[in-house]
């Protein structure tokens, strides 16, 4: 065995070492985005987790990137520059909820 074979058998057994825990990870995070994609396809709102009131996610939005205003889902990618929102806020008390698209 030489040194090319010693490299190759190493990166192989690391691959066969990591594989099912990259894989797992990824299932989780398929799993969980497919989930809060059905959350935000079923509902127009989702509950703020400060007030307990609904947060409408129907209405006229303001992109956080580049400032275009649109009519809406306030999820949806902006025409302009293509960004999809990570978080809204409540207008009632302020608080943040999380897209649950990105962050299952």
């Amino acid at each position: 065995m030489n040194e090319k074979d010693i490299v190759w058998l190493a990166r192989l057994a690391w691959f066969a070492l990591a594989a099912p825990f990259v894989l797992g990870y990824q299932l989780w995070r398929l799993t969980g985005r497919i989930i809060g994609a059905w959350i935000l396809i079923t509902s127009d709102s989702l509950p703020c987790s400060g007030c307990g009131g609904d947060i409408s996610l129907a209405g006229r939005w303001e992109c956080g990137k580049c400032g275009y205003v649109f009519d809406g889902f306030f999820f949806a990618r902006c025409v302009v520059c293509r960004a999809v929102p990570p978080y809204i806020k409540c207008q009632v008390c302020g608080v943040s909820v999380k897209n649950p698209t990105i962050f299952p």
